[in-house]
């Protein structure tokens, strides 16, 4: 009886302690858009330029982003290939992160197509920014919801920066464009979340006691399941 007792508890220790380890979140939820389709405010169709939204990690364990989207204007399939690059404000001269997609692929989730990524953990106070780059072919629209009000029905994407009461990351309220694949250095105005474009998956790092806790528990765990061993010798 004591034995089933003290796996029980080992159990439910480790279920405890392993709770904070949660599903990534996905950075923006969005829908199809309306408003013009040319390059005004509204839905655009960019050539051969980047569009990036800057951000903040607000966690004080920092995070990590293991996967970065780009917005599916239709939610039926990119049309073109895109560049996807993670910066570091602090030095924007070198992407931490860059992936190259190919029409017809990623996860669609919440209007993003999402591409996995080695994961890269960001401290907490790091300034960083996801672009994403339309090729001089491309294919797919962007959104563009312009000065607060939104122009012509437009919405803005819908930033998901928290859970359950707890801010993990915030938008900056900047957005940036520039021509070609470099990093986007001029600044645009808000509204934040201004464009429907880039996108991103992160997941908090657990504090420092909750991963003492897991390792105790699965040690727990391991010496219970010896000991067992032992006794059916």
């Amino acid at each position: 009886m004591m034995r089933k007792t003290m796996a029980a508890c080992v159990v439910a220790l480790a279920a405890f302690a392993t709770s904070a380890a949660a599903e990534p979140i996905e950075a923006f939820s969005s829908t199809i858009t309306t408003g013009t389709t040319g390059n005004g405010k509204g839905r655009q169709t960019l050539k051969n330029f980047s569009l990036g939204l800057d951000f903040e990690v607000t966690h004080e364990f920092g995070l990590q982003i293991s996967q970065l989207g780009v917005w599916d204007d239709n939610g039926n399939g990119l049309l073109s290939p895109h560049t996807i690059s993670l910066y570091d404000l602090s030095n924007p001269g070198t992407p931490l992160a860059q992936i190259s997609t190919l029409p017809g692929t990623g996860v669609l989730v919440d209007g993003y197509r999402y591409f996995d990524i080695t994961p890269i953990t960001l401290a907490d106070g790091t300034l960083f920014t996801v672009v994403v780059y339309y090729p001089s072919g491309n294919l797919d629209s962007n959104g563009n919801s312009g000065p607060t009000p939104p122009s012509l029905g437009e919405p803005t994407p819908i930033f998901h920066g928290e859970l359950d009461g707890h801010e993990f990351v915030s938008s900056v309220g900047v957005g940036r464009y520039g021509t070609g694949l470099a990093f986007p250095s001029t600044l645009d105005t808000g509204p934040s979340s201004r464009y429907h474009a880039g996108s991103f998956t992160y997941t908090p790092n657990p504090e420092p006691g909750t991963i003492v806790l897991l390792s105790g528990a699965l040690a727990a765990a391991g010496a219970w399941r010896r000991r067992r061993a032992k006794l059916r010798k």
